[in-house]
């Protein structure tokens, strides 16, 4: 089985193979299976690139909104893309500058720092 690796898939030569120690042969056999996956995301990249190019260069597509690669195919190493919202509610603002400034007010107790969920839950 190490063989038809090594003189198959790797394409090593029988004397490079032989002359390897296990732990040689792994970091070898490791090496190139990481090559082989850094290729297959690189095409898999590519057919996504030109899908969105595609989809993008036709004139319905443009006016019908923005399109991310994403939409077109995410794949298992990238991350999820996640929503962003930037806005804060203002009740809560309103909330945890009340809370602040009644722990403010109360004597500190021995300089013990107080984590900010026991200031908003009094």
């Amino acid at each position: 089985m190490l063989q038809e690796i090594a003189f198959g898939e790797i394409g090593m030569t029988a004397k490079d193979f032989w002359n390897s120690t296990p732990r040689e042969f792994h970091f070898r056999q490791k090496g190139y299976y990481r090559k082989v996956e850094i290729q297959e995301r690189n095409n898999w990249e590519r057919v996504r690139w030109i899908v969105y190019r595609m989809k993008t260069s036709t004139k319905s597509e443009s006016k019908g909104g923005d399109i991310s690669l994403q939409d077109i195919a995410l794949f298992p190493w990238e991350d999820k893309p996640t929503e962003k919202n930037n806005t804060i509610d203002p009740a809560i603002i309103k909330r945890m500058a009340d809370a602040m400034d009644r722990h403010a007010k109360e004597p500190n107790q021995n300089g013990k720092i107080v984590p900010i969920g026991e200031i908003l839950n009094k």
